[in-house]
């Protein structure tokens, strides 16, 4: 099977090319810039997503199976303009460049999608599963379902199935960033309306491997989280010290993360596995071939 990364050199991006290399798959790499080193089963080829003459033509000449798409920015650093214009118009035209050569899709939409990020909105209800209400008001958030509306169209025109993987914060073995909370420390709550989702990049690629042996129709969103939240503390009363009270619905317990995978678990037989306790102290590990 052959297999299109975007976002190659990226960290996520490059976890992807390397798990997917070792299990034998031909790869070809896509980014801005090459990277300093060669790996086997892969190629890398200098891209830009924004630029849809060149990712179409790269795509169409590697007629993959598959396209795994991360190539983006990541935050709402910088400005909304270019935000929406790699993050959606890139998407786009990675997706109709698979959609012409009939190659499946999974790509990195976002938590963000929600709107719940940094939002003083009321949760409608945990845990948040993927039927929940979308309503980002930031263009990091928006650019993201603007890529999963675009996601619908072309897997509507092509018959491609298309699955949006909206991931949390994304960690790495050994680079673990958590922020065990007080639910009495109501400042240092303040600033911490970010839901505290994670999620270890080693179950993100178990997602993305059970998602390209999947027979899928049409478009999927998925929520790709760990099984608990990053605060040490427990859920409901972290959600009730932020947000003043709970959701009328509310099933969450203990540590149990904000965020629902049982849609992962139906269609995917996916559960992660990986807990930031356990990860925080593994060793770093960075692929050859950026060395």
């Amino acid at each position: 099977m052959d297999i299109v990364v975007t976002g190659a050199v990226g960290q996520a991006g490059s976890w992807t090319v390397d798990h997917f290399a070792d299990a034998g798959y031909e790869v070809l790499g896509l980014d801005v810039g090459r990277p300093p080193g060669d790996r086997a089963n892969v190629e890398f080829r200098p891209a830009d997503v924004t630029n849809q003459g060149e990712i179409l033509e790269l795509i169409l000449d590697a007629d993959p199976d598959v396209v795994i798409h991360f190539a983006g920015l990541r935050s709402d650093r910088g400005s909304g303009n270019a935000i929406f214009r790699t993050n959606v118009q890139g998407t786009y035209n990675v997706l109709e460049a698979a959609g012409r050569t009939d190659a499946d899709v999974i790509w990195a939409s976002s938590e963000a999608a929600y709107g719940r990020l940094f939002s003083d909105n009321p949760l409608e209800y945990l845990p948040i599963d993927e039927s929940h209400p979308t309503r980002p008001r930031r263009p990091y958030g928006t650019s993201k379902l603007l890529g999963e509306e675009a996601g619908k169209a072309v897997s509507r025109r092509y018959g491609i199935s298309v699955v949006s993987m909206r991931a949390t914060y994304i960690r790495y073995p050994g680079e673990y960033w958590t922020e065990t909370l007080d639910p009495d420390d109501e400042e240092r709550l303040g600033a911490t309306k970010n839901l505290w989702g994670y999620v270890d990049i080693r179950d993100v690629l178990t997602f993305i491997e059970a998602a390209v042996e999947a027979d899928l129709d049409g478009h999927e969103a998925f929520n790709v989280s760990a099984v608990d939240n990053r605060a040490g503390a427990p859920t409901r009363s972290i959600v009730e010290a932020v947000y003043g009270s709970l959701p009328e619905q509310c099933d969450v317990a203990d540590e149990e993360a904000v965020f629902s995978t049982e849609k992962a678990r139906e269609l995917l037989d996916w559960t992660p596995t990986h807990r930031w306790r356990d990860a925080a102290e593994e060793d770093a590990y960075t692929p050859s071939f950026l060395e």
